[in-house]
């Protein structure tokens, strides 16, 4: 084995799996949820979810939720400074004066079949579900939040089908197959490493 050109910071290591939902036939999003299991940082380990949903085009009015969850609230704010604010999918979305709500995490893993994460947090249960997975790939890539330059590392898998639901409730919104890198809107992301390069 050789050693590394360069050693740089790790700023997050561990999954984050994505899934965001459309409108049928359309290409208005209705529901997104970013979930960061993390399994090293500088402010420990822990999971967060970012989650987002349209109240009337999700289908579940006053029970649509929105909000960042975590059962480590200075992990929750680092990865939301460093990067969910930076998603287009979040951006203006009522998340940056959203206080971090503490929550209760358990994720349950099927294979290519079927990968669920339920986040708990008082009396509101969040399920998330990724079906079906078509692809399996290793990614790096590299983006460019305000001046600081990331390089990204990550075990990719597309998957077919995707849904979540509130307290029983599903979310009427399907999961679009987006081509480019990431293939869909509803992918798992194994392996991953954010490392800052600036």
């Amino acid at each position: 084995m050789t050693e590394p050109q360069q050693k740089r910071p790790v700023v997050f290591a561990g999954e984050n799996p994505i899934l965001q939902l459309f409108r049928a036939g359309s290409e208005e999003a209705v529901a997104s949820a970013s979930v960061w299991r993390c399994t090293y940082s500088e402010q420990g380990v822990g999971t967060v979810l970012s989650v987002w949903m349209d109240p009337a085009e999700s289908g579940l009015g006053e029970q649509a939720v929105t909000g960042i969850y975590a059962d480590n609230a200075e992990l929750a704010r680092m990865v939301w400074e460093n990067f969910n604010r930076h998603f287009g999918s979040f951006q203006n979305r009522g998340l940056d004066e959203a206080e971090v709500r503490p929550a209760r995490f358990v994720e349950e893993a099927g294979g290519r079949r079927s990968h669920r994460i339920t986040c708990a947090a008082g009396t509101e249960r969040i399920d998330l579900l990724w079906q079906d997975v078509q692809d399996v790939f290793h990614s790096v890539g590299s983006a460019t939040f305000g001046e600081t330059t990331w390089e990204i590392t990550n075990v990719v898998c597309p998957c077919t089908r995707g849904s979540i639901t509130v307290n029983g409730r599903s979310v009427a919104g399907e999961v679009r197959q987006t081509g480019g890198t990431f293939q869909s809107s509803a992918f798992l992301a194994f392996c991953e490493s954010w490392v800052s390069r600036s």
